[in-house]
């Protein structure tokens, strides 16, 4: 306490501040001390509402604040318990609870969806599993591992949906020749969206990671499909995956953080951070009206999409809009549009390749080399738990 006070005699008579730090910031200029605030990541969530405010909302702020303290602390030095000083809280800030609630169900929904959704059937036809991948010439020599791997654990029949960016003929031979049995379909992307939005990507992606929002409408034959990423081997049946109950909902998918806690990580990861704050905050927002920032969402690097609920929803002309303004991923994107609301698969369809051997862990049927590092990087032997997971991906190479 006293290092904070002399702290705070410091700020008080500093003729200017100029500070990175909210600590420094907030104090400075309760006291009047001429501040400027310059945060590093001007869309951290912590600075919403607290930059480029005027005096008047500033003084508002600290009013209202000091007026809940009094009340609370007032109830503390009296020596209530503490179920009358919480009880206290919650009645002061109701009001304001449900002022700001009302705010915020106001405010406009990233993705708008159908009514009454349609539940699908319990019991599915037998019909081929419908697979997609998305990737540019980058990923192209690697989806024969893959699909190795799918058609090495499985009895079904499997037809393949690549979308491709920048891909050659000698490219697609060349998959074909690697997995000659594989019935495969080419979907040219580079037609769909534009460039605008590729600041907010996260660095080791491409906008071909968007692609697969273009399911829907590139496939309207086809009901349902099990999206794969490109850095995953799978060891289990993936017809059992493709068959799973979605019942009203439009995705499955395994829970992997918190959605505001992915859309925080996600704008470090890009260039938005500094740039745009003002459309983080606006996204933020948005998305928080279609389910609680503090909800579940998943790794979309394997999906299962209900195609036929999708279109329903217009989810792909909704999706080339938000990424166009926003320039947000597809895993941001699609989390938007469940708002929690998705079916939940279990962990071992979208195992991170770090916890691969956990003991206690059920047996993975899908292992996912998530992040930056992949197991075709020429360095990849020199990272422990990569190098504990090469030999799985190395089994079904050529």
């Amino acid at each position: 306490m006293v290092d904070t006070l002399e702290a705070l005699r410091v700020y008080k008579r500093a003729r200017g501040v100029s500070t990175s730090q909210l600590h420094c910031y907030l104090p400075c200029r309760a006291m009047g001390t001429p501040v400027a605030f310059n945060p590093k990541d001007p869309s951290d969530e912590r600075f919403d509402g607290l930059v480029g405010i005027g005096d008047d909302e500033f003084q508002a702020m600290r009013t209202g604040l000091t007026e809940l303290m009094a009340k609370v602390f007032g109830r503390i030095l009296a020596g209530a318990d503490a179920e009358t000083v919480y009880r206290t809280w919650r009645q002061a800030t109701l009001p304001l609870v449900a002022r700001d609630e009302i705010e915020r169900r106001g405010y406009p929904r990233l993705f708008m969806k159908a009514p009454n959704p349609a539940r699908e059937p319990r019991a599915r036809r037998a019909d081929r599993v419908q697979i997609s991948f998305a990737f540019d010439r980058n990923l192209v020599g690697f989806i024969p591992n893959v699909v190795r791997s799918i058609e090495a654990n499985t009895s079904h029949g499997m037809t393949y949906h690549l979308l491709t960016r920048g891909l050659t003929s000698a490219d697609m031979d060349a998959v074909q020749n690697a997995c000659p049995d594989a019935a495969i379909q080419w979907h040219t992307m580079d037609y769909w969206l534009s460039k605008a939005g590729r600041g907010g990507l996260v660095e080791h992606t491409t906008v071909s990671t968007m692609d697969r929002c273009a399911l829907p409408n590139l496939l309207p034959q086809i009901d349902r499909i099990v999206y794969l990423d490109v850095d995953l081997i799978v060891l289990g049946d993936v017809g059992e995956l493709y068959a799973w109950p979605l019942g009203d909902k439009s995705l499955a998918a395994v829970t992997a953080f918190r959605l505001g806690v992915w859309l925080e990580g996600s704008a470090r990861l890009s260039s938005l951070g500094r740039e745009r704050a003002e459309q983080l905050r606006h996204l933020r927002a948005a998305a928080s009206v279609a389910g609680p920032l503090q909800g579940p969402a998943f790794n979309a690097g394997v999906l299962l999409m209900s195609l036929e609920a999708m279109r329903r929803d217009g989810f792909t002309a909704q999706a080339e809009k938000n990424f166009e303004a926003f320039g947000y991923d597809d895993q941001t994107l699609l989390n938007c549009y469940a708002g929690g609301d998705y079916a939940e698969l279990p962990q071992a369809w979208n195992v991170d390749y770090r916890t691969y051997f956990r003991t206690d862990a059920e047996p993975a049927k899908i292992v996912h080399w998530k992040g930056r590092m992949k197991p075709w990087h020429s360095d990849a032997k020199n990272h422990h738990a990569m190098a504990r997971t090469l030999e799985l991906w190395e089994r079904y190479s050529a």
